[in-house]
């Protein structure tokens, strides 16, 4: 009877034996095919793209329509600016553009006048230079006074003095009035560009986000002030968000852009399908 429980006792053994070998031998299997270049790690967390809006002109708020964790859509207005004093300089802008376009013609009127003057003056010139070399040869031959005379030669000096002044001012208007065209000339391009400026600080006073997302971060309120610059609230886009996994050196060894991820949400305890799409050029003692 102890015989054939020795014998029982000594085949549980080997039993148990064989299946620790047998598991034993499974796992070194899994580990070699399976197992071997898998990398796992608990340190990560989902990131996603913040775009933080920023005030482009100063003002008042006078209206907000969004809250943290809003969702907002693409190019629609969610905070408002008082523009009162933007309207106003929106208006002097444009009255100063359409004096500027009048000032232009003005200008191009004057040389077309300056033109003219000096075309009388020219004839002007001639006349009284003919005179006097006339009234010259009677004088010579004293047929007429030494009153005369000098008179004569007073005006033809005045006509040649005349007609360089005239030259003088046909140049000076040509050179305020010179550009290819009216959208050219400096007084009217500067007009230009003012009034654009005033119009976009108009439209600048609608704050709008350039992506769709949610709202996060929102730091301003109604009657608050606000500058150039500052930040009033970020925009997280949920649509398009990754994952940061933290491996250590060791484990980077094997890890590859395009390498297979299965990824476990703490938050549902599912399991998604990824890939590698990058490895960081430095950690973040790196960069700090």
């Amino acid at each position: 009877m102890e015989t054939t429980n020795k014998k029982e006792a000594t085949k549980k053994i080997f039993i148990f034996l064989g299946a620790i070998i047998f598991i034993g031998i499974l796992y070194l299997g899994y580990y070699f095919l399976f197992a071997d270049g898998y990398e796992e790690t608990e340190n990560s967390y989902i990131k996603a793209n913040q775009t933080p809006i920023t005030a482009q002109v100063s003002g008042v708020i006078n209206k907000i329509n969004i809250e943290n964790t809003y969702a907002i859509t693409k190019g629609n207005t969610v905070i408002s600016i008082d523009n009162s004093n933007y309207k106003i300089a929106l208006t002097n802008a444009k009255a100063q553009l359409g004096n500027a376009v009048r000032k232009y013609y003005i200008l191009q009127n004057n040389v077309k006048l300056n033109e003219a003057n000096v075309s009388t003056a020219l004839e002007n010139l001639n006349l009284a230079k003919k005179t006097f070399y006339r009234i010259s040869k009677s004088f010579k031959a004293g047929i007429t006074s030494k009153e005369n005379y000098d008179t004569t030669h007073f005006k033809y000096l005045q006509s040649k003095n005349a007609y360089e002044q005239s030259l003088v001012n046909l140049n000076n208007s040509k050179i305020q009035a010179h550009s290819t065209n009216i959208y050219t000339h400096p007084m009217v391009s500067s007009a230009i560009e003012n009034f654009k400026k005033s119009y976009l600080d108009l439209e600048k006073t609608k704050i709008a986000s350039p992506i769709s997302g949610t709202i996060a971060k929102k730091s301003v309120g109604v009657g608050q002030e606000i500058k150039p610059g500052q930040e009033l609230f970020t925009v997280v886009d949920l649509n398009n968000i990754w994952v940061n996994a933290n491996l250590k050196e060791t484990q980077l060894k094997d890890v590859k852009p395009g390498n297979p991820v299965e990824i476990k949400s703490d938050l549902n305890k599912k399991i998604y399908q990824g890939i590698v799409t990058g490895i960081s050029a430095g950690s973040g003692s790196a960069f700090s």
